[in-house]
C-alpha cells in the first residue's frame, strides 16, 4: 500500500525548519496585533494582546536557532560573564544564543538560565510564567531588561521588541542556513523514534 504522506515537500530538515520559523513569525505578529475586547470570548476582555502564546513562540525561535549551533563545527562568538562560551549541551545552553549577534543581549549565565526555566519551560509545560517574569507588549530594545530589585518585574520581556529581534535573527539564520545545517549533526537528519514502545521506558523532556 502506498503511503499517502510520502511527498517531496521536506526531504531535509533545513527546509522544514525555515518554513516553521516563517510560520512562527507570522503567527506571533498576528497574536500581538489581536486585541481581547469581546467579553463573549474572553473572561478578561481588557484589550490586551495574546501575549502568552506569542511569548511561547518567541522563545521557541530562540531555542531553535540555539539548537542548531549545539556542538557545531561553526565558531560562534558568544560572551557570557566575560568568557567565551559554546553551546555544548541541550536545555538552557541553547539560550546562550541570546548573547550572540543574533539577539545582541548581554545577560549573565544565571539570568539566561532563569529565562529558560521560568519563562520558556514553564510556559511549555505548565502554561505559566515565573513570579519574577513580566511580559509587556512594548516595542523596546533591549527586549529583555533585568532590574536590580527582586520580585515581579525583575525580568521584563518586551514582546514587540522581541519580535523585531526574532525577525532579524531568522533572516540571519536563513541566509547562513546551508552552512549551519551542514555543520551540526542535528541538521543532517530528521528525528527518529528509537524503536521502543511508548510504555517501555521514560523519556526526558
Amino acid at each position: 500500500m502506498t503511503n499517502p504522506f510520502n511527498h517531496e515537500r521536506h526531504l531535509i530538515p533545513k527546509s522544514m525548519v525555515l518554513e516553521a520559523l516563517e510560520e512562527h513569525l507570522f503567527a506571533i505578529d498576528w497574536l500581538l496585533r489581536y486585541k481581547k475586547i469581546d467579553p463573549s470570548i474572553w473572561n478578561n476582555a481588557n484589550g490586551g494582546t495574546l501575549g502568552y502564546p506569542a511569548a511561547l513562540l518567541l522563545f521557541t525561535i530562540v531555542d531553535t536557532i540555539g539548537s542548531y549551533y549545539r556542538k557545531s563545527d561553526l565558531k560562534l562568538e558568544i560572551t557570557v560573564d566575560g568568557t567565551k562560551r559554546a553551546i555544548d549541551e541541550e536545555g538552557y545552553k541553547h539560550f546562550l544564543i541570546l548573547n550572540s549577534h543574533y539577539f545582541n543581549l548581554s545577560l549573565s549565565a544565571f539570568e539566561i538560565q532563569n529565562l529558560y526555566n521560568m519563562a520558556r519551560s514553564k510556559l511549555v509545560h505548565n502554561s505559566v510564567i515565573g513570579g519574577e517574569i513580566t511580559l509587556t507588549p512594548l516595542d523596546s530594545i533591549p527586549f529583555v531588561v533585568v532590574q536590580p530589585s527582586s520580585g515581579k518585574g525583575k525580568y521584563e520581556v518586551h514582546l514587540s521588541g522581541f519580535l523585531s529581534c526574532c525577525k532579524h535573527a531568522v533572516k540571519l539564520f536563513s541566509e547562513q542556513a546551508d552552512e549551519i545545517f551542514a555543520a551540526t549533526k542535528l541538521g543532517k537528519g530528521f528525528p527518529r523514534m528509537n524503536g521502543k514502545s511508548r510504555n517501555s521506558g521514560s523519556s526526558k523532556q
